[in-house]
């Protein structure tokens, strides 16, 4: 635990901040015994739980009738990174983790180090003594070592070790603006694991937990280095292909469906299989909100058909 860190969750009103404690659970909701208290009618008496595990706060829906909301989307266990937008019902906070320094308090965000660095490159340019600039240049590789914590921080899925869905977003609308400048394809895959209900329901959270993780490993391990995989949310992985057609896109998938429906019960003791949909941007005009819609109606075609499959919907003209 990095005793410099605090956590703190900064309500959407005038309530005052909520610091948290990795050591204390929280129980959110209505009922009065909850020891973060909300009176919103929308809010169930005993909403969500709130505790540290895995070196990250971990935030578990707890059979609310309204749902407990990440950044838009519905949950029932995820970590929080830090500026996730967290809601209860009507009720939204900001989850921040802070960094204590000599003048007190700061937000971390994976860019605090952009500026930083900028100036940092014009000071050594202009330095002619060499011993203080290798000074410098081994400062600025620190510099480089906390900027990557900070991006993990902030764009890291703690459970299964992939990219979440803020840093999903980004890249996909900077991939999508790079294939249309350079009138390049892109394509992705989204996958489900099957029944992972019933993994929760029979086993229980913690083996839920190690099939999510061992899916995102296998899935990130027979990638490209070129492939982004991400947490999508909940049970569902995303794969950007850059550079990869439609047709490319589904050999990539059938082979990442055979290698997980082989490899994982060997890991889990337990059959898992996972459901893929692939769409692609054929190269032409498109929005992140049009490719994933298409990979959307491409994976419930999948499970439609059984699942433990892979299913493609073309760009419709």
């Amino acid at each position: 635990m990095n005793d410099t860190l605090t956590y703190y969750l900064i309500p959407h009103s005038n309530a005052p901040d909520i610091q948290l404690n990795p050591g204390s659970i929280y129980c959110v909701g209505r009922s009065p015994e909850n020891n973060i208290l909300l009176a919103d009618p929308m809010v169930s008496r005993k909403h969500a739980r709130i505790e540290f595990a895995e070196g990250s706060f971990f935030i578990e829906d707890t059979g609310s009738t309204n749902g407990t909301k990440i950044n838009g989307e519905n949950i029932t266990r995820t970590p929080l990174k830090t500026m996730d937008e967290i809601s209860f019902g009507k009720v939204t906070f900001t989850f921040k983790v802070k960094e204590l320094t000599g003048s007190g308090e700061r937000t971390l965000t994976p860019e605090a180090t952009v500026s930083l660095e900028k100036d940092l490159d014009e000071i050594i340019q202009k330095i002619e003594k060499t011993q203080i600039r290798n000074q410098l240049i081994s400062f600025k590789k620190k510099l480089n070592s906390r900027k990557k914590q900070l991006v993990e921080l902030a764009y890291g899925d703690a459970l299964t070790g992939l990219y979440n869905r803020r840093y999903f977003d980004k890249v996909l609308s900077s991939e999508i603006r790079r294939s249309i400048r350079y009138k390049r394809v892109l394509s992705m895959i989204m996958v489900d694991i099957d029944h992972f209900k019933k993994f929760n329901d029979t086993y229980g959270h913690q083996k839920g937990d190690s099939v999510l993780r061992t899916v995102g490993t296998i899935l990130k391990e027979n990638s490209r280095s070129s492939d982004i995989v991400c947490r999508y949310g909940g049970e569902e992985i995303a794969v950007i292909l850059p550079e990869q057609t439609i047709k490319q896109g589904i050999e990539t998938a059938e082979k990442l469906r055979e290698i997980l429906a082989s490899e994982a019960k060997e890991i889990e003791g337990v059959e898992i299989t996972a459901s893929f949909g692939v769409s692609s941007t054929g190269g032409d005009q498109c929005s992140e909100k049009e490719l994933i819609s298409r990979c959307d109606q491409a994976l419930y075609l999948a499970k439609k058909s059984g699942r433990n499959c892979t299913k493609s919907i073309e760009k419709t003209v």
